[in-house]
């Protein structure tokens, strides 16, 4: 009766919906472009993106996977460490041209910053007044530019020559290799969040959840390499 049971319920873990729970930056970015490929390796399992900015309840609200930018300390579920993340400046190669061209972190001057709201509230998020801090760039004001609540419309707003936005590494390594967007000069600033898989410890063990996190830690691998954006935590179940 157990072994009855047991391949009855296997299939449906092999297969059917995968619920993923994300913002809708890194969603729209870095992982639905790159879906395709999954859909092809296991042509079984659906994924079901939800995207908000609050921190879900994966196992009260039936989420399979959470991807998350945050410090790690989610307590009672099961954490593996994704990626670390840098923070730049980037924009169109048009303003590259012209009379104020952008060739050094002090001609930022002359340009507008495009701003991503949720992080400029952010006290040490990679935000423009942090960047120009780290930067030792003076004579630049942080807070004045158009603001979006999503980073994906400040990126677009770059990439029409609107202005110099502030990007993550992940969520513009398409852009960049597309010539989309260009990053005109350092220098880096390390973010102090990364990117992390969360699921119920109960879900370690299912093999769609499992395929899922191989396939995810493999395409970030081929984007940033073997040093996945700097990230050097350790999986762990808290």
């Amino acid at each position: 009766m157990m072994a009855v049971a047991t391949s009855q319920i296997r299939p449906a873990e092999e297969s059917g919906q995968l619920k993923i729970s994300t913002l809708q930056s890194f969603a729209t970015k870095w992982l639905i472009p790159r879906l395709t490929r999954f859909r092809e390796i296991h042509p079984d399992i659906d994924p079901m993106i939800s995207t908000s900015h609050r921190l879900v309840d994966v196992e009260a609200e039936e989420f399979d996977v959470a991807i998350r930018d945050g410090h790690g300390a989610y307590p009672r579920l099961h954490v593996v460490p994704l990626m670390g993340d840098r923070a730049f400046p980037v924009c169109s190669p048009s303003l590259l041209k012209g009379p104020h061209a952008l060739r050094a972190p002090t001609d930022l001057r002359h340009h507008v910053l495009l701003h991503d709201l949720l992080v400029s509230r952010e006290g040490e998020g990679p935000n423009w007044r942090n960047w120009l801090k780290h930067a030792q760039v003076a004579g630049v004001d942080a807070e004045k530019g158009p603001g979006y609540n999503d980073t994906a419309m400040a990126l677009q707003a770059a990439m029409a020559g609107q202005g110099v936005a502030l990007a993550r590494q992940s969520l513009v390594v398409d852009d960049l290799a597309a010539g989309l967007l260009i990053c005109p000069f350092g220098p880096e600033m390390p973010t102090r969040s990364s990117w992390y898989f969360v699921c119920a410890p109960s879900s370690t063990e299912q093999p769609k959840v499992r395929a899922f996190l191989r396939w995810l830690l493999d395409e970030i691998v081929g984007s940033f390499g073997e040093d996945r954006g700097g990230s050097s935590i350790q999986s762990r179940s808290t």
